[in-house]
């Protein structure tokens, strides 16, 4: 929650508990799909690991959210889109 002087609380260890590993694990995924895109000759296998990246994007920025708001159900989503891949 954002207070009118910009202050920003700090989030409950507890909620960061739960954002730390997902988020370790889907950057070090973004890592290996980074060097399959630059590995890759396919034009079909970039496609796809670029939508992939995409939605490790879309999975670190709900966390990031789910920090900034305390709300749970932002890292299931995460976690959801992550499933996806």
């Amino acid at each position: 929650m954002m207070y009118d002087d910009g202050y920003i609380p700090i989030p409950s260890s507890v909620r960061l508990d739960e954002i730390q590993p997902v988020a370790a694990f889907i950057s070090k995924k973004i890592v290996v799909l980074k060097n399959t895109l630059a590995t890759s000759d396919d034009v079909d296998e970039k496609i796809e690991t670029i939508s992939s990246i995409a939605l490790c994007q879309a999975s670190i920025s709900l966390l990031m959210i789910a920090y900034l708001t305390e709300d749970i159900s932002f890292i299931e989503q995460a976690k959801h889109l992550y499933r996806g891949i």
